[in-house]
């Protein structure tokens, strides 16, 4: 799987938390990821989820532990 495919499914968690207000675990973006070698390096900026939400007015927000949020900004 291709890390804009990756980045894009990604996106997709945070756009749904952003809406309902579910928290996103980070299990559910090791999930997403697929078997990416840093899963987690998607959720952050340069090339990842965050710089496609911040074009959407998302912001990722990381809660403490293994949760974050995505909210409108």
């Amino acid at each position: 799987m291709d890390s804009e495919t990756v980045n894009n499914r990604i996106a997709n968690l945070f756009r749904r938390s952003a809406k309902t207000g579910e928290v996103v675990t980070r299990e559910e973006i090791i999930q997403a990821a697929g078997s990416q070698l840093d899963p987690l390096k998607r959720v952050r900026r340069n090339g990842g989820a965050r710089d496609i939400l911040d074009r959407e007015g998302i912001e990722v927000i990381w809660l403490g532990g293994n949760k974050w949020k995505g909210e409108h900004s």
